[in-house]
């Protein structure tokens, strides 16, 4: 019985080619990845918009990972405001409660730590205790 043996020397011509290339799921994963970027934005819209008007908790976080610290809470603008003077001063311009995020950061040679805001939402209505 023989067995038949392919000729692994033939070249692959044109002719087994595509005419184009398909892109269709490269189509795909963009429309995916804005889709999931629109979402993403959506939802972060939604939980300011409810954190802003005292729908939703905000979380409070005190996390630090060597000489970086991630801090995010409610605060009421006092005379003895102790976060930082650009934190304070939005917090009286604003003439209330803030909902904040901010990262202290305390840089190799540097003999103090420097305050970075990241989100500071106005809130709206009465404190919830």
């Amino acid at each position: 019985m023989a067995v038949h043996q392919p000729d692994l020397c033939v070249a692959v011509s044109e002719d087994d080619l595509p005419d184009k290339p398909h892109s269709h799921w490269l189509i795909g994963c963009s429309v995916a990845a804005v889709l999931g970027v629109l979402l993403l934005l959506g939802a972060c819209r939604l939980g300011e918009a409810g954190i802003r008007r005292n729908v939703v908790h905000a979380p409070q976080v005190d996390t630090a990972l060597d000489g970086v610290r991630l801090t995010a809470r409610t605060i009421d603008f006092a005379p003895m405001c102790d976060i930082g003077p650009a934190v304070c001063a939005e917090a009286m311009a604003r003439g209330g409660r803030l909902y904040i995020v901010w990262t202290d950061v305390r840089w190799p040679g540097e003999p103090r730590t420097r305050h970075y805001p990241i989100i500071s939402i106005p809130l709206e209505g009465p404190a919830d205790h």
